[in-house]
């Protein structure tokens, strides 16, 4: 099968002084059409382009539009039921990501492409009795609430024909992430269609997660740096700086390195405020493009995510800490995640 085409020829559609030469050509415009579909990023191609598009072009736009506020709307009632639930249980949560940030940051909500599933922040003395409120609704937990705290980031619920919920007790990175205790006392209401009224992080933290995410993530989806730059670039200075001093705070000055390499790389612009002052890292020359190329080539789903990868992404991921000292802690981490994975001794018969 040939190669996806880079989702980087999207970037002249996208700019504040769009070029649509490229959706003139026909060859140009099935391969446009294929990343956008394939990156998730075919809502906001066909948004940006409609008014400037064929007329067999725009049945295509007004397709994909139709069918991404469909997608919306069921992500709306999705959370507005799972909120439902972990209300009347007495769970105070905080909705992370989803559908609310297309009501917030984007020209119309079901831009922002659909969630598969609905990432919640729960303080850590509540996990117990969150996932026990899914529990009784029909959810099964994809992991023991130790193996979650010690392991991961979150703990998943899954039920079918829903999507899975993932409770955050940090925003990312597993055991190294922010913990999410921290971010209530500065959260923010957001009403919901439904009548129901969400609470969200507040403007830094929202960017943080959105930071932390894309890195966690290998910086492999062009959608999740589409959409930071978005925000970031309507982000003030002050909430910038906050921002980036949070981040270096919580051990992350690798993560601010790499996004600004990725900035310049996709979007040719810069990322960092010129006045920021980022520590160095123990491996700081090792930030580079090779690097960031590297992170985002060891992602993969399904079939694909062979042990070779695994172990190869994990020793990247290692590259990517601040210190030397958080590089033995996430040593140690990897190989409790190892040790946890392992198939149990055979019993010798008797």
């Amino acid at each position: 099968m040939p190669d996806v085409p880079s989702p980087e020829l999207l970037v002249p559609l996208l700019r504040d002084s769009p070029d649509f030469s490229g959706v003139r050509t026909p060859a140009q415009w099935a391969a446009i059409q294929e990343v956008a579909v394939t990156r998730r990023m075919a809502a906001v191609v066909a948004y940006a382009i409609r008014e400037h598009a064929s007329p067999e072009q725009r049945r295509w736009c007004d397709q994909t539009l139709a069918h991404a506020w469909r997608r919306h709307d069921e992500c709306i009632r999705q959370l507005d039921y799972v909120l439902g639930l972990l209300s009347e249980g007495g769970i105070e949560v905080l909705c992370l990501k989803g559908p609310i940030l297309g009501r917030l940051h984007f020209p119309l909500p079901f831009l922002r492409r659909a969630s598969v599933d609905i990432d919640l922040a729960v303080r850590d003395s509540d996990l117990e009795r969150a996932a026990l409120v899914l529990t009784q609704n029909g959810y099964c937990q994809e992991s023991t609430i130790l193996e979650a705290r010690t392991t991961s980031h979150h703990l998943v619920m899954s039920i079918d024909n829903r999507p899975r919920v993932e409770l955050h007790t940090r925003l990312s990175h597993a055991t190294r992430g922010v913990p999410v205790d921290e971010l209530f006392h500065r959260a923010e209401h957001h009403p919901l269609p439904t009548g129901r009224v969400a609470r969200i992080p507040g403007p830094a933290d929202e960017l943080l997660g959105l930071l932390l995410h894309l890195a966690n993530d290998r910086f492999s989806s062009f959608f999740h740096l589409f959409e930071f730059r978005r925000i970031w670039r309507r982000a003030d200075d002050k909430l910038r700086h906050t921002v980036v001093q949070e981040a270096i705070k919580h051990h992350f000055s690798a993560v601010l390195w790499l996004t600004e390499i990725a900035m310049r790389s996709v979007w040719n612009e810069p990322f960092l405020p010129t006045d920021a002052i980022v520590p160095r890292t123990w491996l700081q020359n090792r930030l580079n493009l090779t690097l960031l190329n590297e992170l985002a080539g060891t992602v993969a789903g399904g079939d694909k995510r062979t042990l070779a990868l695994r172990l190869r992404g994990r020793w990247l991921d290692l590259q990517t800490t601040d210190t030397v000292a958080d590089a033995i802690k996430m040593l140690a981490l990897i190989i409790r995640v190892a040790l946890r994975e392992l198939p149990p001794p055979l019993t010798p018969a008797r």
